[in-house]
């Protein structure tokens, strides 16, 4: 999951809802599945302390490692963003958007830092269309630049709108998502443009805000699923799907008396400041959302910190699963933790872990294990890499 950007404004959240259900016996995928009927109601909160392991096993039979090459062009400070296409994998640290071919050669980096055109302050956000190798990024200075995957500057346009995130409608149009920002002048949190900027078409928001402190928090759920985009709107139980002019319900979840407050006051000044952040550390709202064909991966924060419960959904099944550890165990050749931060083709499930994480748990392994053929995989990859290399990306398919 990206980091949590906390801008000292007003409030721009994301919520949602959890639930696991109480049963040892039950396996992530079982051998009689049934299709669960859209829109899905998961209750989050019903089980949430019955924790369990759930082995990567379940979910795939192998992993691939894609180590990023490391020079002093293509150092990645972090991974912010990872876009697959058929022939590239585009990272963005946030500061710069990087270009890598798929098996982790580096290519180039796609624009450059500044004011001028194809130029950008920071990595906001960005989207792939394949079918006309194009980026699209969305730069914290309100502006949007398009670039071929050659790395030619195509256009820009600039607004007036605070947005959050992008995706490619289709061919030719745009869905922007704006920063819902309490007491904001603007009425929508969605906007359908062409390349040019021309605004098409607007979505009013789901939940007004008026409260007059705060933050703004710009990781929220919103993503691509079938050629669908899919959003859950701060203070919203229901993430929709957006078809036309239409928006359409997808998922309802459920937190109860566990939801954060859709619109809550954060004074500037301590120890009123304390006092109100106090109130949120034992609430959750999703901060992250993904879906493959099979599954929902949810990950939620309690409160405005960085402590996080995982939750992994059976689409056909409709079993929900709540995560003890950080991730899906890796059972299959010993390596870390797996929890994806990106699906590709809606099947294939992409996570990272930086090269020093990767070299102290093969270190922690016994040297009985290192030997094994499960192993195997794992131990050649770190005899690879060192503690100043990128992060390794992890692949597995559904």
């Amino acid at each position: 999951m990206k980091n949590i950007k906390i801008l000292t404004v007003v409030i721009a959240l994301t919520i949602i809802s959890v639930s696991c259900v109480n049963n040892k016996e039950k396996k992530l995928v079982t051998e009689q599945e049934t299709t669960v009927k859209l829109p899905y109601s998961i209750d989050l909160e019903k089980n949430l302390k019955s924790k369990e392991a759930v082995p990567l096993s379940q979910l795939a039979t192998s992993v691939r490692y894609i180590p990023l090459e490391t020079n002093p062009k293509s150092l990645l400070k972090k991974i912010d963003q990872i876009v697959f296409s058929k022939q590239y994998i585009f990272i963005s640290d946030f500061n710069k958007l990087f270009q890598f071919d798929k098996t982790g050669r580096f290519i180039k980096i796609i624009g450059r830092n500044g004011n001028g055109p194809g130029e950008y302050f920071k990595v906001l956000d960005f989207a792939v269309l394949e079918e006309s190798n194009q980026v699209i990024l969305l730069d914290y200075s309100k502006q949007v630049e398009i670039y071929d995957f050659d790395g030619k500057f195509l256009n820009s346009f600039k607004w007036e709108y605070p947005s959050t995130s992008i995706a490619f409608a289709d061919t030719n149009k745009l869905i922007i998502k704006l920063a819902n920002i309490p007491n904001s002048s603007s009425a929508y949190n969605l906007l359908e443009t062409d390349f040019e900027g021309k605004i098409i078409r607007k979505f009013n928001n789901q939940k007004t805000r008026k409260s007059k402190s705060g933050l703004i928090i710009d990781e929220i759920p919103f993503y691509k699923y079938k050629n669908v985009i899919k959003y859950l709107e701060f203070g919203s139980d229901t993430l929709f799907s957006i078809h036309d002019t239409l928006l359409e319900p997808n998922i309802v979840f459920h937190l109860g008396k566990m939801k954060m407050d859709s619109d809550p006051s954060i004074p500037f000044q301590n120890p009123e400041r304390k006092k109100a952040l106090d109130k949120l550390k034992e609430k959750l709202w999703i901060t992250n959302l993904i879906e493959s064909d099979s599954f929902l991966f949810i990950t939620l924060n309690y409160g405005l910190s960085d402590l996080e419960v995982k939750f992994v959904f059976n689409k056909n099944s409709g079993e929900l699963f709540c995560l003890s550890n950080n991730g899906l165990d890796n059972d299959i050749d010993g390596g870390v933790e797996f929890w994806p931060k990106y699906i590709y083709a809606d099947s294939i499930l992409v996570d990272y872990a930086n090269a020093y994480v990767l070299l102290e748990h093969a270190s922690s392994l016994p040297d009985s294990k290192k030997t094994t053929s499960t192993n195997h995989q794992f131990i050649t990859l770190t005899k690879k890499i060192n503690e100043e290399s990128n992060p390794v990306l992890m692949v597995v398919n559904e």
